[in-house]
């Protein structure tokens, strides 16, 4: 037993001297959040609240909801801390727009996000609801002033907008997927409108006609007699 007794104490002191033998490694400060190179993200906020430094045109939103009905636009706000390895760390806010959707039945998992809403009509007649999923963060993706890191320059919310959107959205989509979110409503709609105004006619004409019933019941055979030869002739429609 003498001999593992002495492997184990040799085994021992060969570890201990390389343990000895290896650098000492210490981590610097500036590998901290703090003091890192770049932005430090402190948080991002959505609005659907128009604001008048940053505005949307409601012709916009409308035209964009022409294929795309649950467009909700937004205002994203990202705060931004610099490092203490330029100075006293300073905030900086970078607003840009952004598109997001109220989807009815998901199905794909949605965002969560809390998304601050207006608690009055907004103008243009653009009615908005609480979207649960972002579609569109929109900035410049070449002109980017405060380095790769952050989002690049404010974008306005213009018809530049709009194109990337509808050329997105029909890039996306194959023929039967086309006709079914730009043809097929339409055609439902009139089809609907034809239904309900044919069920409207039936009824008058049912109406008229149970009115008539109950009427010629009431009168004698002279007086039917009377009314059908005194009644206008029928109009026939010329082709």
């Amino acid at each position: 037993m003498d001999w593992i007794a002495e492997g184990r104490r040799r085994a021992q002191t060969r570890l201990q001297s390389i343990a000895d033998s290896a650098p000492s490694l210490s981590v610097p400060i500036h590998d901290s959040a703090d003091y890192a190179r770049g932005w430090k993200f402190l948080g991002e906020f959505y609005s659907c609240i128009p604001d008048c430094a940053y505005p949307w045109n409601p012709s916009i939103v409308h035209a964009i909801r022409e294929f795309c009905p649950d467009v909700m636009p937004i205002s994203i706000r990202t705060a931004w801390q610099s490092s203490r390895l330029d100075g006293e760390p300073r905030t900086m806010v970078l607003v840009r727009h952004g598109i997001a959707r109220y989807v009815r039945d998901p199905i794909c998992p949605v965002h969560h996000f809390d998304c601050a809403m207006p608690s009055t009509p907004v103008p243009g007649g653009v009615r908005l609801r609480k979207p649960n999923y972002i579609e569109l963060n929109w900035y410049d993706r070449e002109v980017r002033p405060y380095g790769y890191d952050l989002p690049g320059a404010y974008l306005p919310f213009d018809w530049e907008l709009y194109t990337s959107l509808r050329t997105a959205y029909v890039d996306n989509l194959n023929p039967e997927e086309l006709v079914e979110k730009l043809i097929a409503p339409a055609e439902r709609k009139k089809s609907v409108a034809a239904a309900q105004s044919a069920d409207e006619h039936a009824y008058v004409d049912r109406d008229i006609q149970s009115y008539i019933s109950k009427k010629l019941e009431t009168l004698s055979d002279s007086e039917q007699k009377e009314v059908v030869m005194n009644s206008p002739p029928p109009q026939i429609p010329v082709p």
